[in-house]
């Protein structure tokens, strides 16, 4: 009798061990519902109409625009279905999406569209701020583009046209970073623009994507929650919160990576690259890709002897460009003007000034030009590293030509204020630009054409000033939407008047480098948002480990069936 208690009792805590075992080993792992992200970038505004700086990446998790132009130049459909163009390009009608909400619980529709655009049209002709000034050709001649739009018509709900003063493309605008995403028009009810804009910079939204705001810190975290209503759907595996930390150092962000107190790191130092490509690919994936980051510097062309063009080609010349390239860990490409690669109407055929002294040196005396007469003061952002890493390569180099050089590392709001203040301040300056929507017009016309030295808010640091540039430019432009081949070439010949004219020398288009755990699934770099991780598109996949959970398991168990012939022996 005792012996059968024995036995039955060693078989209970065989089997219950046995079971703690299987469920230690086998049970499946805890689902993972929030994404941790480093980035170094924080928000000036999150108002969408204000918005023109690096909270980007942010907004376009939260907000949606009619079209989105696809990593391959592809339209995709997001709050438009389709759209049709009249034959002059003057005419764009677009079909919305049905039973899209805010996050508000409003309906979105076609008033919601023309609320939009004329808001951010608005703030710019009213305050400057934002990209609003994208919609110019929204309106007649004499609408003072502060009282809405003229040319937005609601056909009905769900179809809205714009009637354009000139054919421009207005795809690639409407699908624009800035100045295009659409938001509820229920904030009107809040009070004016400024006021909507406070309320704004409280962490509120009123957007249509996926993710809306849950917490705000500035310059610490943002946690944004998924909007169960969104018109995409929700799946298996997608994440519920994504806790955005605030971390401008590259050095803390590759801690925590390897760590794992970050799921994704938006900037780590070029010279660790190799070694998570080499000792932690299991663990973390390293994603490099060609970027719209392009670095130029510009010549002052207000002052002697930069206003000369054989001057500034010599210049062009004397540039170490692969230096330049190796100080960021060759992580770059050298531009062909001003349109980055894999932006169009970027062309490969397009001249490139190479590193070549005796080159620069023939130029200057051609010119009639002693360069050791002449100081230059060479002006950069202070809080961009990359800047800071070679800008003492042009420094040297210019001076080995005979040039005195300064280098002044200043934060970047005091270097653009003392450029439109006092613009005889510099001789050099540098620039890091990425186009406020997919279109290379927009790096051509911000940076080079002459119409925008009117402009209150500009970044033509050059003062350049070419009629013949600004033809070619503003014809393509006007053409793109009728005939994009002609357009194309009309384009090519603008960027050739501008390589051949010199008034900056074009440096290196960037390489963007993103780290994820390599468990993260579904990321798809898209050029056109520089810097974004589209979070809607991401799971997490724990990597399957049964067999080798399994090969564990066996011993255990052996082992514990030992004890039944064992303990009946003894007794």
């Amino acid at each position: 009798m005792e012996k059968t208690k024995l036995i039955a009792i060693i078989v209970v805590v065989v089997l219950v061990a046995a079971g703690a075992s299987y469920y230690l080993f086998f049970r499946p792992a805890p689902k993972k519902t929030m994404l941790i992200q480093d980035s170094p970038r924080g928000v000036t505004t999150w108002d969408p109409s204000y918005s023109f700086s690096v909270e980007m990446p942010h907004i376009a998790n939260i907000y949606e625009t009619l079209l989105r132009i696809g990593p391959n130049g592809e339209i995709q459909y997001v709050l438009a279905t389709s759209y049709e163009v009249s034959e002059d390009g003057l005419t764009w009608t677009f079909h919305l999406r049905q039973g899209v909400k805010f996050h508000d619980g409003t309906n979105f529709n076609a008033t919601a569209v023309k609320f939009s655009i004329e808001r951010h049209a608005r703030v710019y002709w009213t305050t400057g701020q934002g990209a609003g000034y994208l919609w110019w050709m929204v309106a007649d001649d004499d609408n003072d583009r502060t009282n809405g739009l003229t040319g937005i018509e609601i056909v009905d709900a769900y179809t809205v046209k714009f009637h354009l003063i000139y054919p421009v493309p207005l795809d690639t605008i409407i699908a624009s970073i800035y100045g295009a995403w659409i938001i509820s028009p229920k904030i009107a009810e809040i009070g004016s623009d400024s006021e909507i804009k406070a309320w704004f910079d409280q962490g509120h939204d009123a957007g249509t994507g996926p993710y809306m705001i849950e917490e705000y810190e500035p310059n610490d975290h943002i946690i944004l929650k998924r909007f169960n209503d969104y018109w995409g759907g929700w799946k298996e595996g997608q994440f519920e919160k994504i806790y955005i930390k605030y971390v401008p150092d590259a050095n803390t962000q590759l801690t925590e990576i390897k760590g794992g107190s970050a799921d994704i790191a938006m900037t780590v130092p070029v010279e660790s690259i190799s070694d998570l490509q080499q000792n932690w690919a299991d663990k973390i994936k390293v994603y490099i890709h060609q970027s719209v980051y392009n670095y130029l510097m510009f010549f002052n062309t207000r002052k002697y002897p930069l206003n000369i063009t054989l001057v500034r080609q010599a210049l062009s010349y004397a540039v170490p460009y692969q230096d330049i390239i190796e100080a960021i860990g060759g992580y770059a490409r050298q531009a062909k003007g001003p349109v980055p690669y894999g932006l169009w109407p970027h062309n490969e055929e397009l001249f490139q000034y190479t590193y070549n002294l005796t080159k620069a040196q023939e130029l200057l005396n051609q010119a009639g030009i002693d360069p050791t007469k002449f100081s230059l003061r060479l002006t950069h952002a202070a809080e961009n590293p990359a800047e800071t890493a070679w800008a003492p390569l042009i420094e040297e180099a210019f001076e080995e030509l005979g040039f005195q050089v300064t280098v002044d590392a200043i934060p970047w709001s005091q270097q653009w204020t003392e450029a439109m203040t006092d613009p005889d301040s510099y001789d050099l300056f540098l620039l890091l630009w990425w186009p406020t929507y997919p279109n290379g017009y927009d790096n051509m016309e911000n940076m080079f054409a002459s119409w925008v030295l009117e402009w209150s808010y500009h970044f033509n640091f050059a003062w350049y000033n070419n009629s013949l540039f600004d033809y070619y430019l503003w014809t393509a432009y006007t053409t793109e939407a009728i005939n994009k081949t002609k357009a194309f070439e009309l384009y090519t010949t603008a960027q050739e008047i501008l390589i051949n004219d010199a008034p900056a020398a074009f440096l290196y288009d960037a390489q963007e480098i993103i780290t994820m755990n390599a468990k993260i699934k579904g990321f798809v770099y898209n050029i056109n948002f520089p810097g974004t991780v589209f979070f809607y598109d991401l799971t997490w996949e724990e990597s399957s480990s049964n067999s080798s959970q399994s090969l564990s398991l066996l011993p255990i168990i052996a082992n514990l069936a030992l004890i039944i012939p064992i303990r009946i022996k003894w007794e």
